[in-house]
């Protein structure tokens, strides 16, 4: 039997609560037929909850407009979004560390090509557009809301829209993923030879076709759903019960899809593109869920997938992603931006023909992998419930210990799920190891590891969930996320284990505007908001000659201004043609009258076998000590190296 849900026509009223619209749908009452009879409506037009009528949303957003804040995120609002990627890519021996390829993004009809990470999650005509090429292998994009779904004692609601043209499993698809902590790009392409699970959650994979619609490739439906119990996946036994046309594409009408979860059951409804008809498609009894609050991830999923079809490099379109129950205090982290290493042309890794780059970094018992984070504030650490290190790792062999550090405080924890394949981390910190603005984090083992997507999580510091930055959204008093139970780490003296030194600060990415946090607490660090209209900034700077041969010097000399009194930290960085940077100066507590502007002079010395192109200048200013990003120019000035 195929169960419908109808929507009546738009009978919303729109309430301005702040800066958050409210909006209000009537649902009609279920009919003698066992329909939920009700008139047409367009499916995107906000978060719905067709499948449980009066549903409020506990989180919603609608993706109306670009709001990047420089992290992984590209255009999502890093403060509520974050963003990580994974791929088969990984080789000890040819130095791969978590390998991506550039894509071709259909950004809204515009086929923009050369599109690198964090580039590759768009925001354009009120949707959200993401893209990857899998040259010819496997990989994960994986985006999540920092608020928690729970679902205890009940069933939740999970809605979105989406324009899924998948080919099938062996092509690119979508998932949706709950994970019991925030832990990198969950994943479990072939038969987990791409895996990345967590403690216990759920994936539901939207890669079904063929038999199960009656061998019709315009239909899709539901593939699989699969139970992760203590980091093992266990295949649900899955009931098909219909399927849905699918979406021509990127720039085509949308699926809309429900998820109604509770602890022993999972159902899944889906329209028809455009369509108002909400069919129960697939469901999965006596689920077993081990959890019953978590952080919900959309994902974008490859398996070579121009082996068999033609989705290698593929661009899915997502919308109104939103779901109910109680509003909890959302979390913060702050990204270790990706490594973002050329490793030139690799046709074994992807035959397209452009540079391939890596992602993460190699780690070992004498070289631990080091990295610095996104800028946090005092604010941001009172506030936080717990403090989680989060990574993913790909070990050469198995290991049954994991050390790391925050800012040279040692900790080891045991792994006993650990195996030679990737894994995700959550490892606990204690908040006294954290410093206001940027915290230095590094991470090896006994064995040779590739880590990536490293990132520091402060349980329940963004406050009040719900507002998102364009949804509709309810604004109840948010319920304190309690810190998920881990095991308490053991504190280390750094013996043979070299101490990671501390580096400087993460450039932000991207030039496009960003917005500030939605909610009246703390902004997180790095967020690039307007500055005090007391002080507002100029930067801008010169390159001494313009065009220097490799090896040659040249002097940059940065100009800065403020428009009141103001005392900041000035910093100066120097990115090569692939955006790898090659030299840094700051200079901190810096004092400007509001009247005259000071200069800033460095000297360069281009190295020897430097990349012949184009490279930038870009010029911020930070508070004192890193506290806060206050103004970027992220194309200050150029020069050209020969």
């Amino acid at each position: 039997m195929v169960v419908e849900i109808r929507a009546r026509p738009p009978c919303r009223v729109r309430l301005l609560v702040g800066s958050v619209a409210v909006g209000i749908l009537a649902l009609a009452a279920v009919t003698l037929s066992g329909l939920l009879s009700t008139n047409p409506v367009a499916a995107a037009t906000g978060c719905q909850f067709l499948s449980s009528p009066g549903a409020a949303p506990a989180f919603c957003d609608t993706f109306d407009a670009p709001a990047g804040t420089g992290n992984r995120s590209g255009d999502l609002n890093g403060n509520l979004w974050g963003v990580s990627r994974i791929s088969q890519g990984d080789n000890f021996g040819q130095g791969q560390y978590n390998t991506w390829a550039p894509t071709t993004l259909d950004l809204c009809g515009t086929n923009v090509t050369n599109v690198l990470p964090p580039d590759d999650v768009r925001i354009c005509n009120g949707k959200l557009v993401e893209s990857i090429t899998d040259g010819g292998s496997q990989a994960t994009l994986a985006m999540y809301p920092k608020q928690p779904f729970d679902f205890a004692g009940r069933t939740g609601t999970i809605s979105f829209d989406l324009t899924n043209d998948s080919q099938g499993g062996h092509a690119a698809w979508p998932e949706i993923w709950l994970t019991d902590k925030p832990v990198p790009a969950p994943s479990n392409t072939n038969g987990g030879e791409l895996s990345s699970y967590p403690q216990n959650g759920l994936e539901i994979s939207f890669d079904g076709g063929g038999g199960q619609c009656n061998n019709d490739s315009t239909l899709t439906s539901v593939g699989s759903i699969h139970r992760i119990s203590n980091y093992q996946s266990i295949d649900l036994s899955l009931t098909e019960i219909g399927c849905v046309q699918k979406s021509s594409g990127s720039n085509s009408a949308m699926n809309h899809y429900e998820i109604r979860i509770s602890q022993n059951q999972v159902d899944v409804y889906a329209t028809d593109p455009g369509s108002s008809t909400l069919k129960l498609i697939a469901s999965a009894q006596n689920a077993g869920l081990t959890l019953t609050r978590g952080l919900l991830w959309m994902t974008d999923t490859h398996y070579n997938a121009n082996k068999f079809d033609s989705q290698g490099t593929h661009t899915f379109a997502w919308d109104n992603f939103g779901f109910d129950g109680p509003v909890l205090a959302r979390d913060l982290t702050f990204d270790a931006p990706d490594a973002m290493r050329s490793i030139g042309s690799q046709p074994n890794l992807c035959p397209c023909g452009s540079n391939i780059y890596n992602l993460g970094w190699y780690s070992d018992a004498t070289k631990p992998a080091t990295v610095t984070t996104m800028p946090m504030t005092a604010a941001n650490i009172q506030a936080a419930a717990a403090v989680l290190v989060l990574a993913n790792a790909h070990f050469d062999t198995a290991v049954s210990t994991i050390n790391y550090s925050v800012n040279g405080h040692v900790h080891s924890t045991p792994i006993t799920y650990a195996v030679a394949a990737k894994q995700s981390m959550a490892l606990p910190v204690p908040a006294s190891d954290l410093v206001a603005g940027p915290n230095t984090v590094a991470i090896w083992a006994a064995q040779p590891a590739i880590i990536n997507n490293v990132d520091l999580l402060l349980v329940g510091a963004g406050g009040s969930g719900g507002a998102s930055p364009t949804g509709n959204n309810p604004t109840p008093t948010p319920t304190k996320t309690q810190p998920t139970t881990s095991p308490t780490p053991t504190k280390t003296q750094p013996t043979t284990t070299p101490t990671p030194t501390k580096t400087v600060s993460p450039t932000p990415v991207g030039s496009r505007t960003a917005t500030a946090s939605p909610t009246s607490t703390a902004t997180p660090a790095r967020t690039v908001t307007t500055a005090p209209a007391v002080a507002r900034w100029s930067m801008k700077a010169v390159s001494s000659p313009g065009t220097v041969k490799r090896g040659g010097t040249l002097t940059l000399s940065a100009t800065v201004s403020a428009s009141a009194a103001a005392t900041g930290l000035v910093d100066v960085e120097v990115y090569d043609p692939s955006g790898n940077k090659s030299m840094q100066k700051f200079w901190d507590r810096q004092s400007f009258s509001g009247t005259a502007a000071k200069s800033f002079s460095a000297s360069f010395r281009v190295p020897v076998n430097a990349q012949p192109g184009t490279w930038k200048v870009k010029v911020g200013v930070f508070g004192p000590g890193w506290a806060g990003l206050l103004g970027w120019n992220d194309t200050a000035a150029s020069f050209t190296v020969k």
